[in-house]
């Protein structure tokens, strides 16, 4: 190897070295400088080359020695001497060259002395931290730099790091400030019951907290967390004193210096005492020590503080709850016990999920254990059973009804989908519905559903014949045409069927019932086709003179039969013409209506024999069709005289006659008259001696 590449290598190996590389900054361009002028010849590299080697070895002397923590456990104290730092190595005996001085000094002013991670940088991490004047400053590998940042006192001159932040401790007062780099200081805590002299000091640990060591009247070391909160205290012994120049924690071990000299003290948790015994005489007139912040191994934890949490304290049964392990003081063993649970049982610090099936209050069981002991506490939660909801009532209706229903079980707490909130409900709903209920205790809720189908009523067509005279001929016949087939049709009177038959008049109800059980009633009249009324006109008498016609005029029927035929032009028209040749005869006439049904009236015709009335017709139709073409004298009466004449209607003569045997024919003056009323007068003096004198109507029909 060439001494170009020797002191290349030299100058590798400070750069490697992550305490030196802020040592050689300087060295870099030197290097670059000999490079250049070892061009010219050979005789001024040799020169150049011894030159070099002078500045390297002159500089390692001056190489800033930062504070190391990178050992487990880091074993150097630091010491602070007027304007000196000390590097104290606790494995290594007190010698002439332990402590050792370190290449770094401190600033004008300085007091107390800190290691920190660097919470300003750029620089080095960790570094030296220090107060001037009440500020904090620090060492960024090449100087010290003034953060500008309060410390919080100017008497604050006790000072340690630990984890990300420092701390500085007012002595007098006990007061203790806090530090994160980001601006000044804020007043923490005011440690209690700190009166009297010193030395104390601070130390900083790595949870971000710090220790207080006070050697004088009622000597104790305390451990406070990032918050101000007292973690652990312990006592001292063989401590007394009443100046000194700080302390520190280093390889687990108490140290402390006074003015004769160094004293130690084995920290040995969960020990409550510190005994201190000389160490040996160090450096004069330290006034502060510094070391890497303190980890938790020093301090092996007590006994377990057992609790848990968990998610819920009241479940239903088949829910589940998450548990949760919130010991403290650094257990290592967790043993769970879950009666009803499942798991029931875990080994696991946060056993997570547990499900409960079992309903009833339930003690859950924790029991936190460390090398130091062990620690139980113990829990309730309440399983409470899910109520079985059930709904029971109608499940069909006919629409129109109304229905109850019922939720189960019973006396829990209950909530309809119609905002009904008891336990039983009636509802008229018009169609076919489905109703939910929740029923809740306590904190468990079970739900059921109830359909209630609505059905139509049966609608009826119903009808009906009558009964025909007085005979028991009639029906009535009724036909569901809605509902749900099959149907049952039953009448008033006991009668069974869709038709009843053989029905008298009178009025009759159907009820009729489909397979729902829905029902309709109908009714239905069943009336009779009357009888006929007869009537015969004359009535009841009807007087005649032999050889004179009297015409009946029977009514109420479309059919008619007389009875007895005889003297009668027809004995099925109900106006036949009867001619007498008897003193009385009674003729009877049954009338028939289109339903059969019938009645018979009589009337009775007189004919008188006397010849004390002569007959004339009362018309006669003069048309030459051989029957009544003309109006004659018709009497069995023996006549003497006559004298007939025949009147129109304006009182002219249209027809004279003497002779009995004379006959009109219906013309005047050879003309036929008029269809009309003609007028006649009759004297006749009979053989008998009677005088006959008649007037009366004839009616000429054409």
């Amino acid at each position: 190897m060439g001494r170009l590449d020797a002191a290349r290598f030299a100058i590798f190996g400070h750069l490697t070295n992550p305490y030196n590389k802020y040592r050689v900054l300087g060295l870099v361009n030197l290097l670059k400088l000999s490079a250049f002028c070892l061009k010219f010849s050979s005789v001024m590299k040799k020169i150049y080359f011894l030159l070099f080697l002078t500045i390297i070895v002159t500089n390692e002397n001056l190489m800033a020695q930062l504070p190391n923590c990178s050992a487990n456990p880091a074993t150097i104290i630091y010491i602070h001497s007027g304007s000196s730092i000390y590097n104290y190595d606790v494995t290594q005996p007190v010698s002439a060259t332990n402590p050792s001085l370190n290449t770094i000094t401190m600033p004008s002013g300085a007091g107390g002395l800190a290691v920190s991670n660097n919470l300003n940088g750029p620089g080095p991490s960790p570094t030296f931290y220090t107060s001037v004047s009440g500020s904090w400053w620090y060492y960024n590998g090449a100087t010290w730099v003034n953060t500008g940042h309060s410390c919080g006192s100017t008497a604050a001159v006790n000072s340690g790091g630990g984890g990300n932040y420092l701390y500085n401790l007012v002595g007098a007062s006990g007061q203790v400030y806090q530090y994160d780099g980001t601006g000044n200081s804020t007043l923490l805590l005011t440690v209690p019951g700190f009166s009297g002299g010193g030395p104390y000091d601070l130390v900083g640990n790595c949870d971000g907290g710090f220790y207080i060591l006070r050697t004088s009247t009622n000597p104790f070391l305390r451990k406070y967390d990032s918050n101000g909160n007292l973690v652990a205290s312990w006592t001292t012994t063989g401590s007394a004193s009443t100046a000194g120049g700080g302390f520190a924690i280093v390889n687990n071990t108490v140290y402390y210096h006074n003015t004769s000299g160094f004293n130690s003290a084995p920290f040995t948790p969960p020990s409550s005492n510190l005994a201190f015994s000389p160490v040996g005489q160090t450096i004069p007139n330290p006034s502060d020590m510094a070391c890497c912040r303190v980890c938790d191994s020093l301090l092996p934890p007590p006994p377990p503080n057992a609790e848990f949490g968990m998610s819920k304290d009241s479940i239903c049964a088949g829910e589940c709850i998450v548990f949760n392990d919130l010991s403290t003081d650094s257990p290592t063993v967790w043993s769970w016990t879950f009666p009803g649970g499942t798991p029931a049982n875990s080994t696991a610090q946060n056993p997570g999920i547990v499900c409960f099936n079992t309903p009833g209050i339930h003690t859950i069981e924790l029991i936190a254990s460390n090398a130091n002991g062990s620690d139980t506490v113990t829990k309730q939660i309440e399983v409470f059973a899910v109520p079985n909801a059930a709904i029971s009532g109608e499940v069909d209706i006919c629409i129109g009804e109304s229905a109850t229903l019922t939720a189960q079980p019973a006396g829990l707490v209950y909530s309809w989908d119609n905002a009904a909130a008891s336990q039983s409900i009636t509802i008229t709903p018009l169609a076919t519905t489905t109703y939910q209920v929740y029923v809740t205790n306590v904190i468990c809720t079970d739900s059921a559903t109830h359909v209630v189908n609505v059905n139509p009523l049966p609608v009826i067509n119903i009808s009906s014949t009558l009964t025909n005279c007085d005979a028991n001929t009639g029906t009535a016949t009724a036909q569901a045409v809605q509902g749900t087939p099959t149907y049952n049709y039953a009448w008033t009177g006991g009668l069974i069927g869709e038709t009843i038959n053989n029905l008298g008049v009178g009025t009759y109800t159907v009820t009729v019932t489909d397979s729902k059980n829905c029902s309709a009633t109908a009714s239905v009249n069943v009336g009779m086709h009357p009888n006929p009324v007869a009537a015969i006109t004359p009535y009841p008498v009807a007087n005649v003179r032999i050889g004179e016609s009297v015409q009946l005029e029977a009514t109420g029927g479309g059919r008619y039969q007389w009875t007895p035929t005889i003297y009668l032009n027809c004995d099925q028209c109900p106006n036949p013409i009867s001619t007498p040749k008897e003193e009385m005869i009674t003729y009877c006439v049954d009338v028939t209506d289109a339903n059969g049904c019938m009645d018979t009236a009589c009337t009775t015709v007189i004919v008188d024999t006397s010849c004390s009335y002569i007959f004339i017709p009362t018309a006669f139709t003069p048309n030459n069709d051989g029957l009544n073409d003309q109006i004659s004298i018709n009497n069995t009466c023996k006549i003497d005289r006559l004298i007939f004449r025949i009147f129109n209607r304006w009182g002219q003569l249209v027809f004279e006659s003497r002779n009995v045997n004379d006959k009109w024919d219906g013309t005047f003056k050879g003309e036929p008259q008029p269809v009309s009323t003609f007028h006649y007068y009759l004297e006749a003096d009979l053989i008998n001696g009677r005088k006959v004198r008649q007037r009366g109507d004839i009616t000429l029909i054409r």
